[in-house]
């Protein structure tokens, strides 16, 4: 299954970022502290904070059909936009703005955890040095070939989840 997706993604990003949403939706539950967590991503291109918020209303109507639950895990998908996926605009708000907007998110009770996606040792460093909420959850690739050891070792030693 995952050199399917693998070869989905080198063909055709397109398709292989949607199928992974349904199947976050479907199957993406992670374990924390014994109980199942659905979790979402915030793409680069909503990191503006009106746009950071209207992106978790619309999950929170999207997932729970319901806007005053609290999303369980919400994450910021990556510490950069892809070529092509962003206008400069949307391109010059940075994750560090993003993170600051989750932090007050789950301050107002609107997110139970907050984490972020495909950060290398550098971008995880540079969260923990200014983050004043608990960093819950990474998320990154990892595979036989590519172990993220670094990334992985630096979670265990914050009581971060990595998955």
């Amino acid at each position: 299954m995952i050199l399917w997706f693998k070869m989905i993604f080198h063909t055709n990003y397109y398709i292989f970022y949607h199928l992974s949403f349904v199947l976050l939706l479907l199957m993406g539950h992670i374990y924390v502290h014994g109980i199942n967590k659905v979790v979402t991503k915030v793409h680069p291109r909503s990191y503006a904070p009106e746009k950071l918020f209207e992106s978790i209303t619309n999950s929170k109507n999207y997932i729970y059909h319901n806007t005053s639950r609290p999303l369980d895990v919400v994450l910021l998908h990556a510490p950069w936009c892809w070529r092509g996926h962003c206008t400069k605009e949307e391109e010059s708000v940075g994750w560090q703005t993003a993170w600051s907007q989750l932090e007050a998110l789950k301050e107002a009770e609107e997110v139970h955890a907050i984490g972020v996606s495909n950060f290398d040792e550098r971008n995880l460093k540079e969260l923990l040095d200014i983050s004043n909420k608990k960093v819950s959850v990474v998320q990154n690739w990892m595979d036989p070939y590519h172990q993220d050891r670094v990334v992985r070792e630096m979670c265990t030693a914050n009581g971060i989840v990595y998955m």
